[in-house]
């Protein structure tokens, strides 16, 4: 497990002076700090006692700029010390830069939003039905729980519960994020820091978000299927767009349950340009791109169908060529 993802387990408040910060970081301390925290503008007002007896030192600024660690145990008990200026600094967690590092390793659109829950925040959607994607990060057992129960409340709704651990997971909130619909995932388990600071994830957020994807409504016919398949690749050859070709649009919107943004960044264009190719296809098909999620498999395996009889008639052809040659000679 990444020490990144144990550390915002266990700072409270998210919040310290870079002695705390590289303590459960160690390595990875200077690539967290340049990708995920900022430095608050006030000193901390406090230091952690390096000889580990459990208590803090007041902070008091001398004369030079630099800062005094005073003992606050009663009765005194551990030596005063000096820090230098850039160790008395406050290093906090950057919620937006951390959300959109998230949002882009699980390929998700990012919309934060404050959920009035404590350390807590939706950081982005998934999927074309915006599915919320909220990040909890807490300290305590008790505090995930009340994180739970209040982003219940708040979305009513199915959503993707992303935490730093599974440390504080326990049967409650499970049954709490079942009864809701909701499932979480720790990033200790789904995501790396790579040293450039970019984090990258070892499973797609298609893949491991799928059981989000939205279920068709009624089954599909398989001569629908082959009728609109037959209106899709016409659709192709008709237009042979260049860039965001509209059956590598369909595929990434309709089979994969990408949002229009999503499927922009894989298609490396813009989203508008993704809007007029869903238009395109709603017009040749007569429906909506998110009605056709209920035919991807069937065109998946009409697709491999034809490839097959198309391969097929090649080898036949080939055999007959093969075979007159042959007679020939």
């Amino acid at each position: 497990m990444s020490n990144v993802w144990q550390c915002l387990d266990n700072i409270y408040g998210l919040g310290g002076v870079p002695a705390v910060w590289r303590s459960w970081l160690g390595g990875e301390f200077a690539t967290f700090e340049r990708a995920f925290l900022e430095r608050r503008a006030e000193p901390a007002v406090s230091y952690p006692c390096p000889q580990e007896c459990g208590c803090s030192h007041d902070l008091v600024e001398r004369a030079d700029g630099s800062y005094l660690a005073v003992c606050t145990c009663d009765p005194w008990n551990c030596d005063d010390f000096a820090v230098l200026r850039d160790e008395a600094a406050l290093l906090e967690l950057n919620w937006p830069r951390l959300g959109r590092a998230i949002c882009k390793a699980f390929e998700c659109d990012y919309r934060e939003t404050d959920l009035h829950v404590p350390l807590t925040r939706q950081i982005g959607s998934k999927f074309a039905s915006a599915v919320p994607v909220v990040l909890a990060i807490q300290n305590a057992r008790d505090e995930f729980r009340q994180a739970v129960v209040g982003v219940v409340a708040q979305l009513g709704r199915p959503f993707i519960l992303l935490g730093p651990t599974s440390r504080f997971l326990d049967a409650n909130s499970i049954g709490l994020l079942r009864g809701a619909r909701a499932e979480f995932f720790d990033l200790a388990s789904h995501v790396m820091l790579l040293p450039g600071g970019v984090l990258q994830a070892r499973k797609s957020g298609g893949e491991l978000f799928s059981r989000f994807l939205p279920q068709p409504s009624e089954p599909a016919s398989d001569n629908e299927a082959r009728r609109l398949f037959a209106l899709m690749e016409a659709l192709e050859t008709e237009s042979n767009y260049h860039k965001a070709p509209v059956t590598r649009v369909f595929q990434l919107y309709c089979k994969d349950g990408l949002s229009r943004d999503e499927v922009a960044r894989q298609c490396h264009c813009v989203p508008s340009l993704i809007t007029l190719r869903l238009q395109a296809i709603e017009r040749k098909l007569g429906r909506k791109p998110a009605e056709l999620r209920q035919f991807s498999s069937q065109f998946e395996r009409i697709s491999d169908s034809l490839s097959d009889d198309r391969a097929a008639h090649i080898h036949r052809k080939s055999a007959i060529d093969d075979s007159g040659s042959d007679s020939e000679d």
